[in-house]
């Protein structure tokens, strides 16, 4: 799945349980209502780089077997990340530089 070139959600993205093969690029998209990947599986490279998430972004219990990049990406409502992994690793949530971004959770309970 490729998207690149600015594609826009306008309503709330669910792709929970969804097995995306390959490559999954959504670089450059914006979520505007909410994104929920809960217990997706990315099987190769997944790019969320300069996504813009309105609304909560869920990646609770997803899988991804290759890289996961989320460089530049925007989370204005919050984000979870909860029992995530990385090649088998727990996911560590991205680190915002401005106090201003939402808070998020990586927590594996």
């Amino acid at each position: 799945m490729q998207l690149s070139g600015r594609a826009t959600f306008t309503s709330n993205a669910r792709f929970e349980e969804t097995t995306f093969t390959h490559l999954a690029w959504f670089t450059a998209t914006t979520f505007a209502d909410g994104a929920l990947f809960d217990g997706a599986t990315f099987t190769g490279d997944a790019s969320f780089g300069v996504v813009t998430f309105t609304g909560a972004a869920r990646f609770e219990e997803t899988t991804f077997n290759g890289n996961a990049w989320f460089g530049r990406a925007t989370f204005t409502d919050g984000y979870s990340f909860k029992q995530a992994t990385v090649a088998g690793v727990p996911f560590l949530p991205p680190q915002f530089r401005s106090t201003s971004a939402a808070p998020g959770t990586a927590d594996s309970n």
